[in-house]
This record gives structure tokens, C-alpha cells and sequence, in this order.
């Protein structure tokens, strides 16, 4: 007997959710933080990355979601509903909504610290990991004659950003949250949903193609 596919044959959109940079480094050192923060995205299967392609500390969430829903009324088939049409107001609203769920469960569960102090976990050398994530989080030189120094791959300071602009196509951000979903495998195209699922469920250091 054949087996049927795990995912149905219908579109599948890859979204990804990076963080500003005490969000990312709270969820770096803060297992129940960074839970949280995924459950603020979405309430089901989500890959939470800890490093970007250079192997630098960057904590953000990978999602694959059908690219529609199943609709149903009572009496009926349930039918599937195509999304189609995703635009970049779409992507910028959702962001700014994912934004405000996030910075108010932190702040409701005593997660998110005063912003006028740096974060604490741990002890001395918990501390001095942490000090060294913060400085590969915010692009900095950590050690030596150009430690505090920002690198050309430095993120550029958009984090005072109350409102959603966009970046590029189907990619928005707001306050440091960004949120990109121009990823989709078409329902008929099995080889590219793999693709997409390898990519999100991939180890650090490992490259895909």
C-alpha cells in the first residue's frame, strides 16, 4: 500500500521571524523565553535556528504553514481555501501584531528586563558568555584593540522604527522584528517542499542548496 505524504499536495509558505537584539539574546540564554516567543508566532511545529550561514549567534523561528486554510459548514465537504495574493501590507501587518503579543507575554511573565540595565544570567562565566553573545548579536568586536568596534555586516540602527516598513518583497520589519514570507512550494512540486523542509530543519553549519 502506498503511503500518503505527511503534507497534503497544496502550496506550503516558508515564514521566518528574526529578532531584535535583546529579544535574541534573551531567547539565546533563556530556554522558556525563547518558548514563548515561538508560541507568540505560531501554536504548533516551528524550527527555532540558533545561528545564522556564518555560524554568529542569531536566534529566529522557521515556519512552514499551508499557503491557505480548509474551510467547512455544517452539511458540507470541507473545502480547501487558496490564500493567493499575500502582499507586503499583509506580511507588515502581521509583524507589528507578533511585535506586541511578544514584548507583552514577556513583560507580563517578568521576562523582560529593564532596558536601562544589561541582562543577567548565571554566574561569572555564565556572564562573560553572555557578554560575548551580545557582542556577536549586535555585530561588535568583543575582544581586543577594536572591541565595542561595529562590523561591515553590522545591522544598521532601524530598531527605533515604531512602524512597519518594508525591506523587500514579502519581508517587513518594525522595532528589530522581521518577518519574511516570500518562500513557497508550489502543491505540486514535492522536491522543492523538501527542499524548504531540510533548509528550516537543518543543523547549524550545515549548507543547502
Amino acid at each position: 500500500m502506498a503511503r500518503r505524504p505527511l503534507l497534503p499536495e497544496l502550496p506550503v509558505r516558508q515564514w521566518v521571524l528574526s529578532l531584535p537584539y535583546r529579544v535574541g539574546l534573551l531567547c539565546a540564554y533563556d530556554p522558556d523565553a525563547c518558548a514563548l516567543v515561538r508560541e507568540m508566532l505560531v501554536r504548533a511545529v516551528a524550527f527555532v535556528q540558533r545561528f545564522d550561514s556564518g555560524l554568529r549567534l542569531n536566534v529566529h523561528v522557521h515556519v512552514l504553514w499551508l499557503d491557505g486554510v480548509y474551510c467547512w459548514e455544517p452539511g458540507r465537504k470541507e473545502e480547501w481555501c487558496g490564500r493567493g495574493g499575500l502582499t507586503d501590507a499583509d506580511v507588515g501587518r502581521l509583524v507589528d501584531r507578533v511585535r506586541d503579543r511578544v514584548l507583552r507575554a514577556l513583560r507580563r511573565l517578568g521576562k523582560w528586563p529593564d532596558e536601562s540595565k544589561e541582562l543577567e544570567v548565571g554566574g561569572e562565566e555564565e556572564q562573560q558568555q553572555l557578554a560575548l553573545g551580545s557582542a556577536v548579536v549586535q555585530g561588535r568586536a568583543a575582544l581586543g584593540g577594536r572591541a565595542g568596534e561595529r562590523g561591515r555586516d553590522a545591522r544598521p540602527g532601524w530598531y527605533s522604527r515604531d512602524e512597519p516598513y518594508v525591506k523587500a518583497p514579502l519581508c517587513a520589519e518594525v522595532n528589530g522584528f522581521s518577518l519574511r514570507a516570500g518562500g513557497v512550494a508550489p502543491g505540486y512540486d514535492r522536491e522543492r517542499l523538501e527542499k524548504l523542509g531540510g533548509y528550516v530543519g537543518r543543523p547549524a553549519g550545515c549548507a543547502t542548496s
